[in-house]
């Protein structure tokens, strides 16, 4: 871990004990387990619910679960996880997907939107190990797909967006 990593880690709220065993069996078990959010990107899911308090939450792709229980332990009781009109969506399943993710959210594909005004979209990977700003191998669908969602994000009148530089990058989109 570098001093950075270090300083960061010290300095922020402790992982949860559950998160940390979590954590600990996702690198004994995985075959790819730095997929896993992690601690600081699992604090700011928690604390990112318990700000803006959302009454249902959808999370599209699970690893080993650990941004759905970060995202779990920031809500109140009476809120919970859903697939019907949502106030906060945390994005993280196929890359190549995330386009046809964000025109479902948004209703483009049936006419009828699965979020709101106010409604928060976390798209995670979005910067994917920097190859959003390398020349893009024809066959690389993973890396066309995302460049193409940022553009979408970007680009759309509806939302606004920051792109965050935590880890492998989250795209923070807020609908209007």
């Amino acid at each position: 871990m570098e001093a950075l990593e270090r300083y960061v880690r010290a300095h922020s709220e402790p992982e949860d004990a559950l998160l940390q065993e979590l954590d600990r069996e996702t690198h004994l078990r995985t075959v790819a387990p730095r997929m896993v959010s992690g601690h600081i990107q699992g604090r700011l899911l928690e604390l990112l619910v318990r700000m803006l308090r959302p009454q249902r939450v959808l999370e599209i792709g699970t690893f080993t679960g650990y941004s759905a229980l970060s995202m779990a332990a920031g809500l109140e009781e009476g809120a919970r996880l859903d697939t019907v009109e949502v106030d906060l969506v945390f994005i993280d399943g196929d890359k190549r997907e995330y386009p046809d993710y964000y025109r479902m959210l948004l209703g483009d594909t049936s006419g009828t939107p699965l979020v709101h005004s106010g409604s928060v979209l976390i798209a995670d990977n979005i910067l994917w190990s920097g190859k959003v700003v390398e020349p893009v191998a024809h066959a690389d669908r993973h890396t066309q797909a995302l460049l193409e969602f940022n553009r979408m994000v970007v680009e759309d009148p509806r939302v606004e967006n920051v792109i965050v530089p935590l880890r492998d990058g989250l795209n923070l989109i807020r609908v209007r």
